[in-house]
């Protein structure tokens, strides 16, 4: 990519919104849910002291519980949210600049470059969601989006899906 191309660093930007916002939602949606389940399976073993399935039940907290603190899906989920942020101020320098300024450009490419080096390791299909949703918000045509399966993108959030090839829409 000519990273003095005016588009194609908004593209870029708008793209990395998505892409951060997509995961943040999914991360914080895994995270309540599991909260939820500790919360009731620790009112249920809770009120089952003693009997003989309150074990099974405990051991099912545990494991729960140990998943979210290790994992930390709040943690990731605010990381996430501070980079798309980063991405939002780049948007605005962005608006503030001249499409010949080529100069800014490169300088906001760099600044680009900057934050992509703290981000954690994409997810194929949700970059693919947020690459179709780029797209959608700069007006590109249909044959620049991907097709997402839909289970594969109800799941991109959590999966990556490395080994589907997907293929880029095409008018018909």
């Amino acid at each position: 990519m000519n990273p003095q191309n005016y588009n194609d660093v908004k593209f870029r930007i708008i793209f990395n919104i998505h892409y951060h916002y997509m995961r943040s939602k999914a991360l914080a949606l895994l995270d309540k849910t599991l909260t939820v389940l500790i919360v009731i399976s620790g009112t249920a073993i809770f009120g089952r002291i003693g009997d003989q399935n309150s074990v099974i039940i405990g051991i099912f907290v545990s494991i729960i519980a140990t998943t979210q603190l290790v994992f930390d899906f709040r943690g990731s989920c605010n990381n996430h949210d501070n980079i798309r942020k980063m991405y939002f101020d780049t948007l605005l320098r962005i608006e503030k600049i001249s499409r010949e300024d080529s100069a800014a450009l490169l300088q906001l490419n760099e600044e680009i470059l900057k934050i992509c080096s703290i981000e954690p390791t994409p997810l194929k299909v949700l970059e693919l969601s947020a690459h179709n949703r780029a797209c959608d918000a700069l007006g590109y045509p249909r044959s620049d989006k991907y097709i997402i399966p839909w289970y594969l993108h109800n799941l991109s959030g959590y999966f990556s899906f490395d080994r589907f090839k997907l293929i880029k829409d095409v008018d018909q």
